[in-house]
């Protein structure tokens, strides 16, 4: 939460950073296909992009602005697997995610620019409910 955006801004590192990284504009989208493994267990494999962005400029946060011909660039892309156990009134889901895209400049060649170690991007979530 909060580590990317707004736009192409990406703060220095400090404990307080992530307060900066909020927006005025928000785009959001989510696909997910699940498919069953064994009665009430499901399976999910997931893709996900957005970010957030500023309506005005901000001097303070370089590309942090909405603009249409940074828009594509500054989309954060992020895939993974999960599991889910369906009781029917709860849904408890265990998903694994990895980036693929960050709307930052990270020195890398390509659209996709998130490499490094897969472990070290490897985000683990647990959470009760669909997130849509």
């Amino acid at each position: 939460m909060r580590s990317i955006g707004p736009g192409g801004y990406h703060p220095e590192k400090d404990q307080y950073s992530f307060l900066d990284q909020t927006g005025t504009f928000r785009f959001e989208a989510n696909v997910e296909y699940r498919f069953r493994i064994f009665k009430s267990f499901w399976g999910a494999t997931f893709l996900d992009a957005g970010n957030v962005w500023l309506l005005r400029k901000d001097e303070a946060r370089k590309d942090s602005q909405l603009q249409l011909k940074t828009f594509s660039k500054q989309i954060a892309l992020g895939t993974g697997v999960g599991f889910r156990y369906d009781m029917d009134i709860l849904v408890f889901r265990f998903d694994f995610g990895i980036p693929l895209h960050y709307p930052y400049d990270t020195e890398k060649n390509g659209y996709f620019n998130a490499g490094g170690a897969f472990f070290k991007n490897l985000g683990i979530h647990f959470a009760i409910g669909y997130p849509f």
